[in-house]
């Protein structure tokens, strides 16, 4: 019996290595499954090995990967992927790595190192990434970086091919200065708002766009280093103001003046990209408070703004960029929901959305998979 027992475990191992193709021989980890699912070919229930370079394909039922590291991988319904030891390709369908190692995802045309808590779902026109836990940096093919996903947000990119040239971003322009010895030159900089990196913009008379929001296209230099924190430069072939009122984004705190028996409340930021403490006058700021925002107002030269603020900024409009906490500088699914403008980087379309991946009833046996909670304002 045992002998027999022997036998058959034998057989299904070697049906299961004969159906591997490219597959690597060295065993990785343990795949498990509510019912049946694919791997290397051959059908298969309830669990498995993982070999490097192992395919697997899910149908009617999710799976769960677990690999030597710890990292944890899990598939959801109609979902394909090819799982390495150090990356991931995702094929089809709607995968969530969870780890702490350094491990890459690669889907369609984008890259994600060490992505930590990260949802992917990956169709025939988009790859959709989620950010469950931390910042999460997408790059494309070339390792150039593309995107910066903020927890609670979800980026997504189109799979069209575009040229490379075409390069279209969004946000506060400022104008920031390097020195070498004597020499000063002035920077053009801003923080694009749906793909959350920062870029140096070369082009003719973008003096008066500064503190402005602007929509601006053009190629990518990847010959000459930007200034940090600029991730690359683009030579522009248009630019327009979206905008004439000031722009400011940054975490908004809260402060208190005294002046005898009153307390005065103010609120103030400092610019994530041009660095530059600002007062901001509004109503219903409070509820804001620890969140970044992104605000737009006239400046008020009349008022002094309480130090260290430069200046104050009587608002327009002011609205969360992100619903995580943030802190102040030292010193100072199925679909999405929520569609907002598309940025276009190195030829990579990105939409934005707050709330996330709607996963639920794919990952974990019908449960519903953890995903980022509803965006609030």
């Amino acid at each position: 019996m045992l002998r027999s027992l022997s036998i058959g475990i034998f057989l299904a191992s070697a049906v299961h290595i004969l159906g591997a193709d490219s597959t690597s021989l060295t065993a990785i980890g343990l795949v498990r499954a509510s019912g049946e699912f694919t791997i290397d070919s051959s059908a298969t229930r309830d669990n498995s090995t993982v070999f490097d370079g192992s395919v697997i394909s899910t149908t009617q039922a999710s799976s769960h990967v677990v690999l030597e590291d710890g990292t944890h991988i899990d598939m959801g319904l109609d979902s394909r992927s090819r799982i390495y030891r150090d990356h991931i390709t995702i094929e089809q369908g709607l995968v969530h790595i969870n780890t702490a190692n350094r491990y890459a995802i690669i889907a369609g045309r984008i890259r994600i190192d060490s992505p930590q808590r990260t949802l992917v779902r990956v169709d025939s026109r988009t790859v959709a990434v989620s950010a469950l836990q931390e910042v999460t940096e997408v790059k494309d093919g070339k390792g150039m970086l593309i995107a910066r996903v903020s927890p609670g947000r979800t980026l997504d990119f189109s799979q069209a091919k575009t040229s490379s040239s075409d390069t279209h971003v969004r946000g506060c322009l400022q104008r920031i200065e390097s020195k070498s010895g004597d020499h000063t030159t002035v920077h053009y900089v801003l923080l694009d708002q749906v793909t959350n990196v920062i870029v140096e913009l070369v082009g003719n008379d973008l003096d008066r766009f500064v503190r402005r929001t602007v929509e601006a296209t053009g190629s990518i230099d990847s010959n000459t280093k930007a200034i940090p924190p600029a991730a690359y430069i683009i030579r522009l072939g248009s630019v327009t103001s979206a905008s004439q009122q000031t722009c400011v984004r940054g975490c908004l705190q809260r402060i208190e003046s005294k002046s005898g028996g009153h307390t005065t409340v103010h609120y103030v930021l400092q610019d994530q990209v041009a660095n530059v403490v600002v007062e901001l006058v509004g109503p219903d700021l409070d509820r804001f408070v620890n969140r970044t925002v992104e605000a737009t107002g006239s400046i008020d030269s009349n008022t002094k703004a309480i130090s260290p603020a430069a200046y104050i900024l009587r608002l327009g409009n002011v609205t969360s960029a992100s619903q995580q906490t943030c802190a102040a500088p030292p010193g100072a699914a199925r679909g999405l929901s929520m569609p907002a403008k598309v940025g276009i980087i190195g030829g990579v379309a990105a939409a934005g959305t707050l709330g996330g991946l709607a996963a639920a009833g794919v990952i974990g046996g019908g449960a519903a998979a953890t995903s980022p909670a509803p965006a609030s304002r």
